[in-house]
């Protein structure tokens, strides 16, 4: 059994295999002003039935550039003290290094995020993973969501980094599983050598594979893949998609606008 499954299995008190439908509750979830105003709506006349589980964010609109989006702040202000969420974390960084920065995210845990890159928590072992804007409002509603079990892809990162960083890492992850090639998967990380802040990196960035989830394992696992760290140069991601990857090294006359 890998982590991800384990993880499950101990919420849902059974065990469960890669494929499984199961129905369990998250310790957290994660909203943030970008995507909470969209879903607040389904609220007016109902309750977050877990107000203490929820975690929120403004880090999109920081500050407001215009007095729409002011508005679209203050109202998501306003939903958040209606409904009772305590855990509010306004115009101080970014939502999901501040779930780990903030002590929220942690080993073991389920954790839902309201955004593609919730995955970021699966640095410090949690089973973290997105839903889109009505699953969310679904799951702050009752408590719970459903989800099928994924298939555990197993990456060993070998050794210690010398040319490259943990952002090349990443981008090396996507390299390898393309856009799409880690549909329904969990990457289930081991590393003796990458840093909190690099996990967090290669967490964040594995979310451009499609995969549900990324998670760091403290013990060995029986990799199919392996990254020999060394070996890694620094990459970029060229025009127009995110596994279009290719060393830095090779690129010549290239004018930096950012």
């Amino acid at each position: 059994m890998n982590l991800v499954q384990e993880i499950i299995s101990q919420h849902t008190g059974h065990s469960v295999r890669a494929g499984d439908v199961v129905t369990l509750e998250p310790d957290l979830v994660m909203i943030h002003d970008g995507n909470a105003p969209l879903f607040m709506n389904y609220f007016e006349n109902m309750r977050i039935k877990y107000p203490e589980r929820v975690v929120a964010f403004t880090d999109h609109f920081s500050p407001p550039s215009s007095i729409a989006h002011s508005e679209v702040v203050r109202s998501y202000h306003r939903f958040l003290k209606e409904q009772g969420v305590e855990k509010q974390n306004h115009f101080t960084g970014i939502g999901h290094q501040l779930m780990v920065e903030l002590g929220y995210a942690k080993a073991g845990m389920i954790i839902l995020g309201n955004d593609t890159h919730a995955t970021t928590y699966g640095a410090v072992g949690a089973f973290a993973f997105a839903l889109g804007n009505t699953d969310t409002a679904y799951t702050l509603a009752t408590g719970k969501t459903t989800i099928r079990v994924p298939v555990a892809e197993k990456i060993e990162l070998k050794g210690r980094l010398k040319k490259a960083s943990p952002f090349d890492v990443g981008l090396e992850v996507i390299h390898r599983y393309g856009t799409d090639g880690g549909e329904y998967s969990s990457l289930e990380f081991h590393s003796e050598s990458i840093s909190l802040d690099g996990r967090m990196t290669i967490s964040n960035l594995s979310a451009e594979t499609g995969a549900v989830s990324a998670i760091f394992s403290r013990r060995k696992v029986n990799a199919a893949h392996e990254i020999e760290l060394a070996e890694l140069t620094p990459l970029v991601a060229l025009p127009y998609s995110p596994d279009n990857i290719t060393e830095v090294s090779s690129l010549k006359d290239v004018k930096i606008q950012q």
